[in-house]
């Protein structure tokens, strides 16, 4: 153990004869670091865990009308009630938003 503490302080004495060489080898570090992560966590994210609460992802399909097409709710829910090819339906709605100066 005390060979790691020698170790540790020999690097710390030569980086701080060298700041530039310092400044290079924390970056380095950093910008490693934050890819790997960023790397894992899409991994994760994607592939490990696709969905979460949905135990068969593979099984879900996104069916969607027109862009200008609209779904009333009350039509959604008899969609849905008359459904028989489908364990659930669900229902989003997205609206854009304009931002006024």
């Amino acid at each position: 153990m005390s060979h790691l503490w020698k170790d540790v302080l020999h690097g710390a004495r030569a980086l701080r004869k060298d700041p530039g060489f310092a400044l290079v080898a924390i970056l380095t570090l950093a910008l490693g670091i934050g890819a790997n992560s960023t790397v894992f966590s899409w991994i994760n994210s994607t592939l490990l865990n696709p969905i979460p609460g949905a135990s068969h992802a593979t099984a879900l399909v996104a069916v969607a009308r027109g862009h200008a097409a609209s779904l009333a709710y009350p039509d959604f829910l008899d969609l849905r009630k008359r459904s028989h090819s489908f364990s659930g339906l669900t229902a989003t709605s997205l609206h854009p938003v304009g931002l006024n100066h």
